[in-house]
């Protein structure tokens, strides 16, 4: 489990804006926003 300072673990996902697919690993060096949600 990562601690404070350390990378963050790599993951991928679904861009909701653009509905297309990444992986944090393509973004590195940049600030990322991440927003979970869920609709139950």
């Amino acid at each position: 489990m990562p601690g404070i300072g350390d990378d963050a673990p790599d993951f991928s996902g679904n861009d909701f804006i653009n509905d297309t697919p990444f992986t944090l690993s393509d973004h590195w060096g940049k600030v990322i926003i991440l927003a979970f949600v869920a609709h139950w």
